[in-house]
């Protein structure tokens, strides 16, 4: 109980019950169904995974390449379907494997890439169509975009680079077909606000653009993330109509494609509930209560599926954007999707090491493998492969990594029964921002692993040497 308290003795029952009610409200619309569905997923996969693990050790990450397929049609098909003249470009951001982006060029997804390490990496690949976004794109940078203006838009991100670009001595040829990248503000930008100008200032940089020999502004660009509802996008496309509605008809004929960006939040995981208000304000009240108010930690928020989102979009371009005079209506719409796209289609898989209490064991790979304290923020389910019962069901138990690390642990549950030395655990939906964040700390880089369609399995990149991480003229 804090020292302080706000309430007087004969005040708290009767306003903790109240408070209690009013903060759990919000999580009543909950939808834990594609947790279920991804522990399911696993439980039929279990024979090949096991023989993964038992084939190439554990740690490592699996990539199913049907999951992959199956995910970036659905996305395309879903716009395709409500007249969208869509193009997708893949966040290479979210998993840079080489082999899991050719195989999504190959399925029709192009390349959006925010360093110079991506864009080479694009361009190696063959893609076709690259959009360059990034807040700090250097000289060099700059420089490599313009060589390939046959395959390459640049999205400018504030003033100083436009001017930057005009003041570089760029390779004559093909003109460099350029977007601008709008801050939607505080109110759907949040924590994005960092990137793009205003609406006063992308009317600005357009004309400077356009005006600018060598240069072609095609488009308009905005990036909202960790969506689960198509209001922010509908939001975004308003903005981007109030800015197109201060262009003369002339500037307007040169707008070729909007970019409503990625962010779009997958099924199959949920949020720690204190990272979010919600849960800072439960820790409040159960400071002042004295006990636990609330027995859960995680939340399940319901996540609209891409048909939601492709329809409300369509409409809202229909209304706000092709009805100014002037917009082509073929306009093309671009997105950016990197998270759902590829965050189901990977797994972990781990090895229990030791059992340290009844309910809590120790696994041979930890949070290395993704980046610190993301299970702080996210819940993924752990499921016992070696173990999984009849029909599995979620016990308690805290799942530890190897590391001197504190804070190194993937769940308090796991699905099945209850791990003991050597049983096999797959971590599910890992796909984004694990393998791309993964820390260079204590233990070497894990393997890929690829189920093929054929149902089969190969190894697609080795587990880190020695060597590779201390090269011998580190040692001169």
């Amino acid at each position: 109980m804090i020292s302080n308290p706000i309430l007087t003795t004969s005040q708290r029952p009767a306003v903790l019950a109240r408070l209690k009610d009013v903060l759990m409200e919000p999580l009543a619309e909950e939808d834990k169904t594609p947790i279920h569905d991804s522990v399911r997923l696993a439980t039929e996969r279990r024979s090949i995974l096991l023989k993964v693990a038992g084939d190439f050790g554990t740690p490592c990450y699996v990539l199913s390449e049907s999951d992959l397929v199956e995910r970036a049609g659905n996305f395309t098909r879903a716009f395709a379907r409500c007249g969208v003249r869509a193009e997708t470009f893949y966040a290479y951001k979210a998993n840079e494997l080489p082999y899991l982006c050719r195989r999504l060029h190959r399925e029709g997804l192009d390349a959006e890439v925010v360093s110079g390490m991506e864009l080479q990496l694009a361009l190696k690949l063959g893609c076709k169509q690259i959009l360059f976004n990034g807040p700090a794109k250097s000289d060099e940078e700059l420089r490599l975009a313009a060589q390939h203006a046959d395959r390459v838009w640049l999205h400018v991100d504030h003033a100083n680079e436009l001017s930057r670009i005009r003041r570089l001595k760029l390779p004559a040829g093909r003109p460099i077909r350029m977007g601008v990248r709008i801050d939607p503000g505080a109110r759907i930008g949040g924590t994005w606000r960092k990137f793009g100008v205003s609406p006063d200032d992308t009317v600005k940089l357009i004309r400077q653009i356009i005006a600018t020999r060598g240069l072609k502004w095609e488009g308009l660009h905005g990036h909202m993330s960790w969506n689960t509802s198509p209001e922010p996008y509908r939001e975004l496309i308003r903005i981007f109509a109030r800015v197109l509605r201060r262009l003369s008809l002339k500037e307007r004929a040169c707008l070729q494609y909007i970019d409503l960006g990625g962010g779009f939040y997958p099924r199959g995981e949920g949020i720690r509930l204190l990272d979010t208000a919600i849960g800072r304000l439960i820790l409040v009240a159960e400071a002042e209560a004295g006990c636990r108010l609330v027995d859960r930690r995680e939340i399940f928020p319901r996540m609209a599926d891409i048909p939601e989102y492709a329809s409300a979009i369509s409409e809202e371009i229909s209304r706000s954007i092709l009805s100014i005079p002037g917009i082509r209506q073929d306009l093309i719409v671009r997105f950016e999707p990197g998270r759902w796209i590829v965050n189901n289609t990977v797994g972990i898989l781990v090895t229990t090491l030791t059992k340290k209490r009844r309910d809590a064991v120790i696994v041979d790979g930890g949070i290395h493998l993704t980046h610190d304290r993301r299970m702080e923020e996210e819940y993924h389910p752990v499921v016992n492969l070696s173990r999984p019962g009849h029909a599995p069901r979620e016990r308690k138990c805290r799942v530890f990594g190897p590391m001197c690390d504190p804070n190194d642990w993937w769940s308090d549950t796991c699905w099945g029964d209850l791990p003991v030395p050597g049983d096999h655990l797959w971590v599910a939906n890992m796909g984004a921002y694990s393998s791309s964040s993964a820390m260079r700390f204590l233990f070497p880089l894990a393997p890929y692993v690829l189920l093929t369609k054929s149902g089969t399995a190969r190894k697609l990149t080795e587990r880190e040497s020695f060597d590779r991480r201390y090269p011998r003229e580190w040692f001169r």
